[in-house]
């Protein structure tokens, strides 16, 4: 098993790496008249340091379940599926935003599943998730006072833009 701090450093750079790769995909959005991003949410650059936050989290949540049950657990796996979904989320979003309400409904399932299976496997590492779980109740709340613009100009023609 890797020490603590290269299970942060991996899950780390790899929200990194996403965070860097979201950024140039949802540029776009925020240059555009149609996207509505709730009040209650920071700005972007806070919200991908809250994820580099999250994701270190992760990695040391995965070490510490590691290190007391001293083999792989269905916590340990669960935090990486977490991991890949949370990873995933924003490409889906991205070409589908008409989703993002079910998905951010489905993150917070995940966020409470993955604590009650960490929480089963090592007290000391759910301390750890609760962030996470934090951070996706506070989206659902900021997401659900907004009504999408998306929804409205569904029927829009693309030279309306011009």
């Amino acid at each position: 098993m890797l020490p603590a701090w290269s299970q942060i450093l991996i899950f780390v750079s790899v929200a990194l790496v996403a965070n860097v790769i979201i950024y140039f995909f949802n540029y776009y959005k925020y240059n555009n008249p149609y996207y509505v991003k709730s009040p209650l949410l920071p700005p972007g650059f806070v919200i991908g340091i809250v994820w580099l936050a999250i994701f270190g989290f992760f990695g040391y949540a995965h070490y510490l379940v590691y290190k007391e049950t001293e083999k792989w657990t269905v916590a340990n796996i669960a935090i990486i599926v977490v991991a890949v979904f949370c990873l995933f989320y924003p490409v889906i979003v991205y070409y589908r935003p008409e989703y993002t309400k079910f998905f951010n409904c489905l993150s917070l399932i995940f966020a409470f599943t993955l604590g009650i299976l960490v929480f089963n496997e090592s007290e000391s590492a759910f301390w750890w998730i609760i962030p996470f779980i934090a951070w996706s109740a506070y989206v659902n709340l900021a997401d659900s006072l907004i009504v999408h613009r998306y929804d409205v100009n569904k029927n829009l023609d693309y030279r309306d833009w011009e």
